[in-house]
């Protein structure tokens, strides 16, 4: 199993801030799994949403 990653990890791979990253799993698209205070991102989840991202 990979390691998880944290939305700091998450938005270093997107190349975006730590905020969007927040945004994007507290409007449920990108799942992220939450243990008591701590969130954590799988990184395959964050592989599929980058793959189901339209290309320009």
């Amino acid at each position: 199993m990979d390691t998880m990653l944290t939305y700091r990890d998450a938005a270093k791979k997107l190349n975006c801030g730590e905020r969007f990253v927040r945004k994007l799993c507290a409007s449920r698209q990108l799942k992220a799994k939450k243990l008591g205070r701590i969130v954590r991102i799988d990184p395959a989840e964050l592989d599929r949403f980058c793959r189901a991202l339209p290309v320009r």
